[in-house]
C-alpha cells in the first residue's frame, strides 16, 4: 500500500523519539469528546506531550476524567479555547508539532445534558451552524499557519459525510465511498452530514 503524504508526515512525527530526538507537543481539540479523548489517551501512551484543548477547564462534568488520567499536570495540559473565536488556539499551536482536529461545533448533545432542549437549541442554530462550522474551520487553519513548528494537521471527519437521507443515494450505488457526497437539497445545508462534508474538502485544500 503506497504511503500517502499525510502518513508520510505522521511517520515522521512518530520518530521523533526513536530517533532520539524529544517527544512532540501535539494538541488535541474536543479533547473532552468521545474520539478527542482517546486521541489524548494514545498520545499520551506514545509518550507525547498533549495540550488537550476543552471549552472550559473548570467544568469538572466534561473534564474530570482527564484531570484524573495520571499524566495531568506533567505531560498532560488542559487548555481552554472556543473554537469559534479568531485566534483562540494561536498560544496553545505554538511549539507543537501537530494537530489534532475532531472538535465539532454541531455536537451539543453531550452526557448530561437535556436532550429536548439541546434539540430544539439545534433546530434553532441550523441555518447558521453551516457559516459557523466554516468560520471555526478557518480559524483553525490561521492559528496553524501562525505556528511554524506545526508540521501537520489531522482531521477526523465521519462516515457521514458520506452519506445522504435520500433511499435513491443507495439505489443509484449501494457502495458508499470517499467519491460520495451528501445532498443539501435533501438535508440541508446546516446537515451534520454536509457540514462534516464540506469541512473535510475546506481542510483538504486549506493552504
Amino acid at each position: 500500500m503506497a504511503t500517502t503524504p499525510h502518513r508520510r508526515r505522521l511517520a515522521v512525527l512518530a520518530a521523533h523519539t526513536a530517533a532520539g530526538e524529544p517527544p512532540p507537543i501535539v494538541a488535541v481539540t474536543g479533547a473532552a469528546g468521545y474520539v478527542g479523548s482517546w486521541i489524548v489517551k494514545i498520545c499520551l501512551e506514545r509518550g507525547w506531550t498533549v495540550r488537550a484543548c476543552v471549552r472550559s477547564v473548570d467544568d469538572e462534568r466534561k473534564v474530570g476524567f482527564l484531570k484524573e488520567m495520571p499524566q495531568f499536570g506533567s505531560t498532560l495540559e488542559l487548555c481552554a479555547a472556543d473554537m469559534s473565536v479568531r485566534g483562540a488556539y494561536d498560544e496553545i499551536f505554538a511549539g507543537c508539532s501537530a494537530v489534532f482536529h475532531p472538535a465539532e461545533v454541531m455536537m451539543t448533545f453531550a452526557p448530561g445534558r437535556d436532550v429536548e432542549e439541546a434539540a430544539e437549541k439545534l433546530a434553532g442554530e441550523r441555518e447558521e451552524i453551516d457559516r459557523i462550522a466554516m468560520e471555526s474551520s478557518g480559524y483553525i487553519v490561521e492559528s496553524i499557519n501562525a505556528c511554524p513548528s506545526v508540521r501537520c494537521l489531522v482531521y477526523t471527519s465521519s462516515i457521514a459525510a458520506m452519506m445522504d437521507a435520500s433511499a435513491e443515494f443507495y439505489e443509484s450505488d449501494p457502495v458508499v465511498d470517499e467519491s460520495r457526497h451528501p445532498g443539501t437539497e435533501t438535508l440541508g445545508a446546516g446537515a451534520y452530514n454536509c457540514v462534516k462534508d464540506r469541512t473535510e474538502i475546506f481542510f483538504a485544500e486549506a493552504d
